[in-house]
């Protein structure tokens, strides 16, 4: 069956718009209140500190930029390779019980961004918690000492390949008294490089503080969805 030029006009259309969406979905710009006026780039530390992955810049007006399809990986020796990379299954902040609930994904290298850090004059000038809520950012500090919210917070992971997840994972968390039952769903599509994951909080287990924080009890794990709603938390050491 042969398709009318209108129907071929509509596919490259509705494909050229998922391209677009994908490039759009990694490159983020916003102006950052209260920077403290140094030109910074943003990086990762996911090889070490002396192995920064730049991933964007912050100028002297606050004015961010970071595009993770334009990332370029520094020169790294094999056994800095070997020695930060990890198994897809291990790098997210909520894991299953091991490789096999990801199935043929779950050895698929992989590396855990962490917190986007500034770097000014090659000095690591302070650190970002990107969340969607202010009373996020002590959890995200401290999960043992400080309970979490609901709400959504991101991360950089980076694949060796393109990988899709659509699993839900049911664990058990043991308490001092009893077990708490979580949910994690991965609903993801990785693009082999560095890409943004967001994580949604949508439940709390509510603990007695004198114990232990309240954890989260139902998360969802996807890429990022909506870019409006990060907030670049700061923390500047000087």
């Amino acid at each position: 069956m042969s398709l009318q030029r209108s129907d071929m006009k509509l596919i490259t259309t509705v494909f050229l718009l998922a391209v677009l969406t994908s490039i759009n979905a990694q490159k983020i710009s916003r102006s950052l209140q209260d920077h403290n006026s140094r030109h910074s780039d943003l990086v990762l530390f996911a090889y070490g500190s002396d192995n920064p992955v730049k991933i964007g810049t912050v100028d002297v007006q606050g004015n961010l930029l970071t595009d993770l399809s334009e990332v370029q990986m520094p020169q790294l020796t094999a056994e800095i390779r070997e020695l930060f990379t990890s198994e897809l299954w291990l790098v997210f902040a909520f894991g299953c019980g091991n490789r096999d609930d990801f199935g043929q994904h779950g050895t698929v290298p992989a590396v855990r961004g962490g917190n986007v850090a500034l770097l000014a004059d090659k000095e690591w000038t302070g650190s970002f918690f990107i969340a969607s809520d202010q009373e996020l950012k002590p959890w995200m500090a401290d999960p043992a000492y400080n309970s979490a919210v609901r709400g959504q917070f991101w991360d950089v992971i980076y694949v060796d390949a393109d990988v899709s997840i659509n699993i839900t994972c049911q664990n058990e968390i043991h308490l001092d008294r009893g077990i708490a039952e979580a949910s994690y769903t991965y609903d993801l599509d990785l693009k082999k490089g560095f890409n943004w994951v967001e994580y949604s909080i949508e439940d709390i287990h509510v603990t007695d503080p004198e114990v232990m924080a309240s954890f989260p009890s139902k998360v969802r794990i996807s890429n990022m969805t909506d870019q409006g709603k990060m907030k670049w938390l700061a923390d500047y050491f000087f």
